[in-house]
């Protein structure tokens, strides 16, 4: 997490890998909807999604539930809509954790529309 003590930086944290989170666990955040749960609803606004945490300048967005079109929802329009939303958001610093399945092309696409890390966990 060394990229929170960067100073003056808003870093916003999303754990993508669906098929293993690990963000809340490790964090000990409980929490009843995350990304999947805003790629899926219509009711789910990405503001529900977005935890604020105690560091200054960490944001986190959690995997959400479990969902059997996950990987086509981190290969939807919304996502890639999201991606370009974010970028204008979160300028300084932007981390997905995803999946190794999604990660080509959705780490793509983010690394295109903003300053982006795509971390692929081992699946």
């Amino acid at each position: 997490m060394s990229i929170v003590n960067e100073r003056d930086k808003q870093v916003l944290l999303i754990d993508a890998d669906v098929a293993r989170p690990s963000v809340a666990r490790v964090l000990g955040i409980e929490t009843s909807v995350g990304l999947i749960d805003y790629l899926d609803r219509n009711d789910v606004a990405f503001s529900d999604v977005v935890l604020r945490t105690s560091l200054p300048g960490l944001s986190l967005v959690v995997a959400g539930r479990q969902h059997k079109h996950s990987t086509e929802l981190l290969s939807s329009n919304k996502m890639m809509l999201l991606a370009e939303e974010l970028s204008s958001k979160y300028p300084d610093r932007l981390v997905i954790l995803i999946h190794r399945l999604c990660c080509s092309y959705t780490g793509r696409y983010f690394s295109k529309t903003s300053r982006s890390s795509c971390i692929g966990n081992r699946g």
